[in-house]
């Protein structure tokens, strides 16, 4: 689809001929946390950068948390990855030695994405969904809406309850609930506002015809949940952090423009035994993975590797949040790795994807995964055979009737 590009971004995809290659590191302290940190490679004491040389004399110098950072090392592994005489391009050992190590996953597709996507490249696949995934996903996000209303009511000293089920079709659905004075009936509409955020706005908050929006963010890991109502001049946000050592719910909500709660929570990590809910929805390693609950009952895993050969250092991330709500289940898996430079503190992000698992209903025990585009670090294969492309496989039920 056709598109306003800005100046840099149409720079970037013009970029041919390459001079000279110069991936460095912002910062003066360098390295990584530990390898259970989403920080490793690229953490506040690590800023990557790429400078880049081409053409007649022109040139491009981008760090990681510029906007069109992605698509410039998108676009010079794919040039590099093309140049048969690599000689002719200008760069130092550290920069050569990354560049051949992601390039190599460019082209081959060894990385931590054909672990996550091995299975399926041999699978018959369809381009478009089988199922109404969106309407899916809005049933998944029923028990967050309602967890968050009833938090939301009781800073007004409101005690909410909700009968079970609710009405509706796609992203409309009408939830019902009652306080001790009346009986409420929540219009609830659902979309899709970008990758991984959904917009929610509730009607009847409150009082008759007043409203309160949501604005939820998912993030390889964290999940952020904003509110909104200009009726009451109610203005928050409540985040999910499993960057951090120790993660942590954070919540701020401000009334009128002063803030009358703060609050910082731990998030209840569960035991190996009640890891079989998640282990046929994420393609890791479980054994070595953490789990967690968070109170609307949905579930955030997480696992990380590292491996260290020759003074090149290798982290692999696999993480992922399970929403469900009766027996329809909805699973966005994250995959992605760093190659670092031991000794100079350079690192480069490759072995990336995201992946969609979605069960409509667990007693028909179908299950539709959807491979997502991220950008320069997903390999060769994942983007030729995966990518865009939805593929159906049966999940069994225990005898517990979980999946």
């Amino acid at each position: 689809m056709y598109r306003i590009m800005d100046k840099e971004e149409i720079a970037i995809n013009q970029i041919d001929n390459l001079k000279m290659v110069h991936i460095y590191d912002l910062s003066t302290a360098g390295g990584a946390v530990d390898k259970y940190s989403s920080k490793a490679g690229a953490g506040e004491n690590h800023v990557p950068a790429l400078a880049v040389y081409y053409g007649d004399n022109k040139q491009i110098n981008l760090c990681v948390m510029d906007k069109h950072y992605n698509l410039l090392m998108e676009r010079v592994l794919t040039l590099y990855s093309q140049t048969e005489n690599k000689n002719l391009i200008i760069m130092d050992e550290p920069t050569k030695e990354l560049l051949e190590l992601a390039s190599k996953d460019v082209t081959c597709g060894v990385n931590s994405v054909a672990r996550a996507g091995r299975k399926y490249m041999s699978m018959e696949s369809d381009g478009i969904p089988r199922f109404n995934t969106e309407g899916c996903i809005r049933k998944t996000l029923i028990p967050m809406v309602r967890y968050y209303l009833k938090e939301l009511y009781s800073l007004w000293d409101m005690e909410l309850t909700f009968k079970a089920g609710e009405s509706g079709w796609h992203g409309n659905v009408v939830i019902f609930g009652n306080t001790k004075s009346r009986e409420i009936a929540f219009p609830v509409s659902i979309s899709k506002a970008g990758e991984g955020i959904y917009s929610v706005a509730i009607g009847n908050f409150i009082e008759d015809m007043n409203t309160v929006k949501l604005e939820i963010k998912y993030t390889s890991q964290s999940v952020k949940i904003e509110f909104l109502s200009e009726d009451y001049q109610l203005v928050g946000d409540s985040r999910y952090d499993f960057s951090i050592a120790e993660p942590a719910c954070i919540t701020n909500i401000n009334l009128s423009g002063n803030l009358v709660y703060c609050q910082n929570e731990p998030v209840e990590k569960l035991s190996k035994d009640e890891y079989d809910i998640v282990s046929k929805l994420f393609d890791f390693d479980m054994d070595n993975a953490h789990l967690f609950q968070l109170p609307w009952n949905s579930y955030f895993v997480h696992n990380a590797t590292v491996r260290e050969a020759s003074g090149i250092r290798h982290w692999d991330y696999d993480t992922g949040f399970l929403e469900v709500n009766e027996k329809t289940l909805f699973a966005r898996q994250y995959s992605w790795s760093f190659v670092e430079n031991t000794v100079t503190g350079v690192s480069i992000k490759t072995g990336g994807g995201l992946i969609e698992r979605l069960i409509p209903n667990v007693d028909q025990g179908i299950c539709q995964t959807l491979f997502l585009p991220v950008g320069y670090y997903s390999g060769w294969d994942y983007k030729e055979k995966l990518e865009n492309r939805y593929f159906y496989e049966e999940i069994k039920e225990n005898g517990d009737g979980v999946i």
